[in-house]
C-alpha cells in the first residue's frame, strides 16, 4: 500500500523518485479504479482511469495525510465520473432537442449532423454569453478550465455552496435556452 507520508512529501522527491511513486500508485490502484469507474460510466473506463491517475499525480501536493489516501483517490475518481456523466447528459439533451427540431432519425455521421452539432455549439455559446458576468466566469472556470468547485470558490471568493448553486442555475438556463426558439 502507498504510504501517506511519501505521497504528501512527493514535491520534495527527485524526478526518479516521483516516477517510482507514480508506478506504485498505478500498481496499487489501476485495476480497482477500473472496476470502480466501469461500474459508473461503462465502456470508456480505461481511458478515464488514465485521466484519473493523471489528476491524482498532478494533485498529489493537495493530498493531506490526515485523510486516507484510498478515500482521496476514490473521491477524485467519483468526481471525475460525475463530471463525465453530467457532460453526457447535457450533450444528450442538446442533441435530443436539435433532433426533434430537425425531425430526423438516429445520429449518423453526415454533413447535416455536423452542421447541427455546430449549430448546437453556437446556441450554447449564445446562451453562455447571455449569462451575467459572474456566472460566465464560473462556467468558464468549471467547464473550460476544469476547475473544482473548491478552487472556483477560492478564485471567486464565494462559498462553495454558492458555486454549486450557480453551476446548477447555469445548466438550467442553458437547457431552457436550447429548448426555446429565442436563440437561433
Amino acid at each position: 500500500m502507498i504510504e501517506a507520508w511519501t505521497v504528501y512529501t512527493n514535491f520534495r522527491l527527485s524526478a526518479k523518485a516521483r516516477q517510482e511513486l507514480f508506478g506504485r500508485i498505478w500498481e496499487s490502484y489501476h485495476r480497482r479504479l477500473y472496476v470502480f469507474i466501469r461500474s459508473r460510466v461503462g465502456e470508456e473506463a480505461e481511458d478515464l482511469v488514465h485521466d484519473v491517475m493523471l489528476k491524482v499525480f498532478e494533485n498529489l501536493d493537495q493530498y493531506k495525510p490526515v485523510y486516507s489516501f484510498n478515500s482521496w483517490i476514490y473521491a477524485i475518481a467519483r468526481h471525475h465520473c460525475i463530471n463525465i456523466l453530467r457532460r453526457r447528459s447535457v450533450e444528450r439533451s442538446g442533441r435530443q432537442i436539435l433532433a426533434a427540431e430537425a425531425d430526423r432519425g438516429p445520429e449518423q455521421p453526415t454533413p447535416e449532423n455536423e452542421m447541427l452539432n455546430r449549430e448546437l455549439n453556437r446556441r450554447i455559446e449564445r446562451a453562455l454569453d447571455a449569462l451575467p458576468p459572474d456566472y460566465r466566469q464560473i462556467a468558464f472556470l468549471r467547464y473550460y478550465e476544469k476547475k473544482r468547485c473548491r478552487d472556483i470558490s477560492r478564485i471567486m471568493d464565494i462559498p462553495v455552496g454558492t458555486v454549486k448553486s450557480r453551476l446548477y442555475a447555469i445548466r438550467r438556463r442553458i437547457e431552457k435556452a436550447l429548448e426555446s426558439d429565442d436563440i437561433v
